[in-house]
């Protein structure tokens, strides 16, 4: 028996299961270390700003750990709600109200590592329903700005505005004036091909009225 060529679909499933990350999940993982980083750089000057404020012992070590909980909670964040996003579908498909869940999920989701490791086990559980607000609250908040963004945009142009004495048109409208303008300069062009016509049949018949009083003249000298 020959042995039949394996699909490329099957190749690149089994290569996968053998221990190589989607694209997609390696994407949303890269982008939240990125983003954890840029938010653990700012937490540790945050950290050393306040811990020389506060006249802390030891600064180094409290800007340490501040940049260390914002790294933890911002790419946590990041990678689940991106994770919750893409389990729902295409990004642009998802409702508002689903990226409020996906939103309080990630919030809950990232105070477990944090929480785990500094303050211990005991923190979790009321940390996980603080940020789990504070993401709803805060993508809650981000929807209803975005959505009135759109439709100020739609409304605040000064075109449709009373008092302008321009209006904006549809496409429809715009094709209607088109079509009567060329309708207008047809009928023009009409018009001046008739007065064109006519004055050159002005011309022919002054010609010839001409012609015929040239030619009486000769005719009674002839005579």
């Amino acid at each position: 028996m020959t042995q039949q060529p394996v699909p490329e679909a099957r190749r690149r499933a089994s290569s996968t299961k053998q221990g190589e990350l989607p694209d997609e999940v390696t994407q949303i993982l890269v982008k939240s270390l990125q983003l954890g980083a840029g938010a653990g750089g700012c937490g540790m000057l945050f950290g050393a700003t306040a811990g020389i404020i506060r006249l802390t012992p030891a600064p180094l070590l409290f800007s340490l750990v501040t940049g260390f909980q914002w790294f933890g909670l911002s790419s946590v964040f990041y990678g689940t709600r991106k994770v919750a996003i893409a389990r729902l579908g295409p990004e642009h498909t998802v409702t508002p109200a689903q990226k409020v869940g996906a939103s309080a999920i990630a919030g809950a989701a990232s105070v477990v590592p944090v929480g785990l490791l500094l303050r211990g086990p005991r923190s979790i559980l009321p940390g996980a329903v603080v940020f789990s607000l504070l993401g709803a609250g805060g993508q809650f908040a981000a929807n209803k700005w975005s959505a009135s963004e759109g439709s100020s945009e739609k409304k605040s142009s000064w075109l449709d505005r009373k008092w302008s004495p321009m209006t904006r048109l549809s496409d429809e409208q715009y094709e209607n004036i088109l079509e009567e303008k060329v309708l207008r300069l047809e009928a023009e062009i009409a018009i001046i091909d008739e007065d064109l016509t006519a004055l050159k049949a002005q011309k022919e018949a002054q010609k010839a009225a001409e012609d015929v009083a040239m030619q009486s003249p000769l005719r009674g000298d002839k005579t």
